[in-house]
């Protein structure tokens, strides 16, 4: 085998594969992103369709609530589902006190401008 054949190794590539790998098990992996995206989804989902904030708002919560619930009797590790019913729950909060569905988002967009701002 020549020095042509042999394949090169790219420390940098080996770091971005690690660290990829890394920010991926931090958002739970696959299961982590789904219970993150799904509430919120459902949320616009069901206002495009029927445009009542209430309904939405409690599809939102029931769905995120279900999901820690099937975390705990699976004996799996909730963080992540908490963290996917607490930022449900805000935006419900933001949601219902102004009566605007797009406020849903807000608190996530608050606290996007903060991370960007620190």
């Amino acid at each position: 085998m020549t020095s042509l054949d042999k394949p090169t190794e790219d420390p940098q590539q080996d770091s971005r594969a690690v660290t990829e790998a890394a920010l991926f098990e931090a958002f739970g992996g696959v299961r982590g992103m789904v219970e993150t995206v799904v509430p919120g989804l459902l949320f616009v989902t069901i206002f495009t369709i029927n445009k009542d904030l209430h309904w939405s708002a409690i599809a939102a919560l029931a769905v995120s609530l279900l999901l820690v619930v099937v975390r705990l009797v699976r004996r799996d590790t909730v963080k992540h589902a908490f963290s996917g019913v607490f930022g449900v729950a805000f935006g419900v909060v933001f949601a219902m006190m102004t009566g605007n569905a797009k406020d849903f988002y807000l608190p996530g967009m608050l606290y996007t401008l903060g991370l960007a701002v620190a």
